[in-house]
């Protein structure tokens, strides 16, 4: 889990990097300190890596799902090889 952690934590600084700099370049619009065209395409190509990152969060919310099913499958597993050994000895 220290690994997910560690990687969500650092998904969430790119995400809130790339939020910051979507917010300053739009001020940077608003204010006429850049042109339309470096505008469109900084915001297209911050929308897709925000996009991404956002995917990459989600995909470590299902690999920490998908670890604890198969904790619980392994629990499971052991719970029925003990009974079956309880069997064997009566």
């Amino acid at each position: 889990m220290g690994k997910l952690n560690a990687e969500r934590s650092r998904l969430n600084a790119r995400l809130t990097l790339i939020q910051n700099r979507m917010d300053a370049a739009y001020a940077d619009k608003l204010d006429g300190k850049i042109p339309e065209d470096f505008w469109n395409r900084k915001m297209t190509e911050w929308g897709s890596e925000e996009q991404q990152v956002r995917m990459a969060i989600g995909g470590l919310a299902n690999a920490e799902t998908g670890d604890k099913a198969l904790d619980v499958q392994r629990v499971f597993e052991l719970a029925i090889r003990r009974i079956s050994c309880m069997f064997r000895k009566i």
